[in-house]
């Protein structure tokens, strides 16, 4: 039900006198990029000295993908950033699901495109989309040892709500099981 509504809601996010992008469901023939980015995702969190992820979990974004709950920001032909969306997440978030939020995962950019604020093209989008359904704000998680990244998402308005460890469940990706995360909340205005 819901991702014959996200099919519906391409969305128009950027334009300047060299590029746009558009934001789509990603399809299976772009199965392959979109873990091309994940990889290219480890070994730069790795060079940073960053928490990274495990490995690629390419099972998880083939079901995101089958299911209409990965997406990708495109410019021409090129996959500029992929991530997932969740209605729910009770697994990570708890007594705090209650179906009023979207829930904002894997969001990894295209390196070729760094500089061009591409989550802040995704934020938009998702405020969107989250409206169509009712809902009032946006979540995610991310690694609660990396200040920079966590910066970054407050810089959108992201407020920290609390430091877990991330369970050990089949609901999380094996990239995140076990590790210490912060969860952040957006409130749509």
């Amino acid at each position: 039900m819901y991702s014959i509504l996200f099919e519906q809601t391409f969305l128009l996010i950027a334009q300047n006198d060299k590029m746009h992008f558009l934001i789509k469901p990603t399809i299976l023939e772009d199965l392959a990029v979109a873990c091309d980015l994940f990889d290219a995702a480890i070994v730069f969190q790795h060079k940073m000295g960053y928490p990274a992820y495990l490995s690629n979990d390419k099972e998880k974004v083939r079901q995101a993908i089958v299911e209409g709950f990965h997406f990708k920001v495109v410019c021409g032909d090129e996959i500029a950033a992929v991530f997932n969306v969740a209605l729910d997440d009770k697994a990570i978030w708890l007594e705090k699901e209650v179906g009023d939020a979207v829930y904002l995962h894997h969001i990894i950019v295209n390196r070729s495109f760094s500089g061009n604020k591409m989550f802040g093209h995704i934020l938009t989008w998702t405020a969107s989309y989250a409206s169509t359904i009712n809902r009032k704000k946006i979540r995610l998680d991310t690694w609660a040892k990396n200040d920079k990244l966590r910066t970054y998402y407050a810089s959108y308005g992201f407020e920290p709500v609390r430091e877990i460890t991330m369970p050990d469940c089949d609901e999380v990706s094996i990239n995140c099981r076990g590790g210490y995360a912060v969860l952040m909340e957006y409130a749509i205005p």
